[in-house]
């Protein structure tokens, strides 16, 4: 799957990475982001520091809400529409890249 596909299409076989343009940081306990590519700043709240750190090594966007499931209390179909939103948002701000 190549890293120009919109969110809109992510399907949930979809192979998340983080970018290799992306430089992390702890703060709090939360991640702050950098594009060192574009200098855009992003700070993820605790759900998506999580999911942050959960693709590291990279998943699925399915692999991604069963974890989440299995840690978070939430409605699966809401669980499920957050994460895929959350990478729509960080892909379109090159955080994430589709592999």
């Amino acid at each position: 799957m190549a890293d120009d596909v919109t969110g809109a299409d992510f399907p949930a076989d979809a192979r998340i990475g983080q970018s290799p343009d992306a430089l992390a940081a702890e703060v709090d306990g939360e991640i702050v982001l950098l594009n060192v590519a574009t200098g855009f700043f992003h700070q993820l709240n605790g759900v998506g520091s999580y999911l942050w750190r959960q693709i590291a090594d990279p998943r699925t966007i399915a692999e991604l809400g069963a974890r989440a499931l299995l840690d978070f209390t939430a409605d699966e179909a809401a669980c499920r529409q957050e994460i895929r939103h959350f990478v729509q948002d960080l892909h379109g701000r090159g955080l994430v890249r589709i592999l």
